[in-house]
């Protein structure tokens, strides 16, 4: 991932430098630099679709792709260093020495329900933008963290304040993480892995299962994608078996399930995302909260 960073930057200089004079460049040419640093052809050709329909791009929209700039969505506002389990901060010591990288991977265990044997992968790219983008690591939060582990634990040394300490000096408050995954709406086999995280900096190890609890937390909206999708299906099937002829939208399934499940869940992120995961499998929502998390 560092290596593919630092082949990104060389080859946006490039491109800087075949802009044209209206600040365009071809599309075919962003192609290759997004091939280059390891997405597969087939992804690129959807990004690009969905940036322009033409054979050239404003560089502008391209960086901004890139290398997105926090917004009100982001959440440098949140120490992450406190977004975690209790247990977690005593783990850095508990590692084989020589430890170097952990490789995790998150995957569905299946369901009570066999017939229900696929899930929706949906929902890891908010956690990643909202929380994990940028420098989300500052001296600030490092001392929070420190004030409120010496209130949590009985006596000292627990709370790894030098690791975080190296993220800030070392990776400017950025984590040194990799992360691949299915691209989002993909439907697999449950107990299929759908992503993985490792550490970059084989200093940084104990960073891969720190973030854990955070990370986990995109079982909400994937259950919530899968469950709807299921339901979409019995629908589809009861309109098929009553002689449904009209398809097209408004007709067809997609208004058939309408959500108005901010009121029913505990918070407004909540809402958020499982209303965003509903819009994956319907068009029918109440829920601006989702709206505007898709939108952003």
């Amino acid at each position: 991932m560092a290596e593919g960073r630092c082949e990104l930057s060389a080859e946006l200089q490039v491109l800087q430098e075949l802009a044209a004079p209206d600040g365009t460049v071809e599309v075919e040419r962003m192609k290759q630099v997004l091939v280059k640093i390891g997405m597969q052809p087939a992804d690129v050709d959807a990004i690009m679709k969905s940036l322009s329909d033409k054979n050239r791009i404003p560089l502008s929209d391209f960086l901004r792709w890139v290398s997105p700039t926090p917004t009100a969505q982001t959440a440098h506002d949140t120490n992450l260093i406190l977004c975690t389990d209790s247990y977690k901060f005593s783990h850095w010591k508990q590692y084989p020495p020589g430890t170097e990288y952990v490789y995790s991977y998150f995957e569905s265990r299946g369901c009570e329900r066999k017939e229900w044997n696929e899930v929706v992968f949906f929902g890891l790219q908010y956690f990643l933008k909202r929380y994990l983008l940028g420098k989300v690591i500052t001296q600030e939060k490092i001392d929070e963290a420190v004030t409120m582990c010496s209130e949590h634990f009985v006596g000292d040394g627990l709370f790894y304040k030098e690791g975080f300490q190296y993220i800030l000096e070392k990776h400017g408050g950025r984590l040194p993480i990799s992360i691949k995954a299915l691209p989002e709406g993909s439907v697999v086999p449950t107990k299929t892995a759908l992503f993985t995280m490792v550490n970059t900096d084989p200093k940084c190890f104990w960073l891969t299962n720190f973030l854990e609890t955070l990370l986990v937390q995109v079982w909400y909206p994937m259950t919530v994608c899968t469950n709807s999708r299921y339901q979409k299906k019995s629908i589809h099937e009861a309109l098929v078996d009553t002689g449904n002829e009209d398809w097209l939208i408004p007709g067809g399934s997609v208004f058939k399930l309408h959500d108005f499940g901010f009121r029913g869940v505990s918070s407004v992120e909540s809402a958020a995302l499982g209303g965003a995961a509903h819009l994956v499998n319907f068009l029918g929502t109440d829920t601006v909260a989702a709206l505007l998390c898709c939108k952003r």
